[in-house]
C-alpha cells in the first residue's frame, strides 16, 4: 500500500498530491534500497486503483466518460440513460501515459516513473461487477419478470440462509 486519500472531496491538485510519491519512487526505482546490508533493486510492478481514483491519478477524463476505457478505444454510447461499451472489436491502445490522446485530459506526473498505463494498470472490478452487473443481475432476480428471470421466494430464501452461513464460517 503506497497511499490511500481521505476527504471531503479529491485532491485539488494531482501533481502536489503525487509529488512526493513520484520523487520518492524514481529514486528508489535509480538507486535502490539497503535491507539487512542486501542492496536491493526497485520498480514499480502495477498501479491499482478503483475506477474514479484510476482517471484521476492518470490524468484521465473520467470512469464514466465515452473514451474511459485505458485498454482500448472503444467509445461509449448512451442507452438508456447509461454509458455502455458495446464495441467489444475496438483497437487495442498503446502505451499513452505521456501525451494527451482521446482518454486524458493532461498528463499524468506518474509518467515520470516510466509506468505503461495500458499494461500496468489493471482494470478494476468493484464499480463495473460489484456495483454494475452484479446489483443489475440481483435486481432481476428479485424483481424481474416472475415467467423468465424472477427467483421465487423460497429460493431467495435459501440464498440468505447460505450466504449467512458463509458469513458465520469465515468469522
Amino acid at each position: 500500500m503506497v497511499g490511500i486519500y481521505c476527504g471531503q472531496g479529491k485532491p485539488e491538485a494531482i501533481t502536489e498530491f503525487l509529488s512526493d510519491f513520484v520523487r520518492e519512487l524514481s529514486a528508489l526505482s535509480q538507486f535502490g534500497i539497503k535491507v539487512n546490508g542486501a542492496h536491493l533493486a526497485v520498480s514499480i510492478f502495477g498501479l491499482v486503483c478503483d475506477g474514479p481514483a484510476k482517471s484521476y491519478v492518470l490524468g484521465g477524463k473520467g470512469h464514466y466518460a465515452y473514451f474511459e476505457c485505458v485498454k482500448c478505444e472503444v467509445k461509449g454510447e448512451r442507452i438508456n440513460n447509461r454509458t455502455c461499451f458495446p464495441d467489444i472489436t475496438a483497437p487495442l491502445r498503446i502505451h499513452h501515459g505521456d501525451d494527451r490522446s482521446s482518454n486524458f485530459t493532461t498528463v499524468s506526473p506518474l509518467a515520470q516513473l516510466h509506468l505503461n498505463f495500458v499494461k500496468d494498470v489493471p482494470l478494476h472490478y468493484m464499480h463495473p461487477v460489484c456495483l454494475g452487473v452484479m446489483k443489475k443481475l440481483i435486481l432481476i432476480w428479485l424483481r424481474g419478470d416472475i415467467r423468465v428471470f424472477r427467483l421465487c421466494n423460497r429460493d431467495v430464501e435459501i440464498i440468505n440462509q447460505r450466504l449467512n452461513m458463509c458469513q458465520i464460517h469465515s468469522n
